[in-house]
């Protein structure tokens, strides 16, 4: 069947992008049969050989299919991996002077900087 991590990342998947109407809360403690009849509110869960298929019982819920044998989904037409978890954030340190600010390219910017002289007053709340 499918596992407990496979769930939790479909789970997750629905609420970062609000696809539910409810999100499926502290799903990452609780047991798979909890997930699975949470999931079961708002799909139609049917087994067909190595694929599951999950039918949403609304409109507003798009239907998808997960392969077992792949541990794949079924999403937007294609076959693919859901993340385990958000990616990791790295920290930022702010120091008085002129800044530079980069930025890894999954959100289209490359760098932001300012060679702007700062007054030693001035507070990081009133960036340019």
């Amino acid at each position: 069947m499918i596992s407990k991590d496979q769930l939790a990342r479909f789970v997750r998947y629905l609420n970062q992008n609000y696809l539910a109407s409810n999100k499926i809360r502290y799903f990452s403690t609780k047991r798979k049969k909890q997930i699975m009849k949470e999931l079961q509110e708002i799909y139609s869960i049917e087994p067909v050989g190595p694929v599951i298929h999950f039918i949403g019982r609304n409109k507003s819920l798009f239907d998808t299919k997960y392969m077992i044998d792949t541990k794949r989904w079924f999403i937007g037409g294609k076959w693919i991996n859901l993340p385990r978890s958000k990616p990791n954030i790295p920290s930022i340190q702010f120091k008085k002077g002129p800044f530079l600010l980069t930025f890894s390219p999954f959100n289209g910017v490359s760098y932001v900087s300012s060679s702007r002289p700062r007054d030693d007053d001035e507070e990081a709340s009133s960036l340019p």
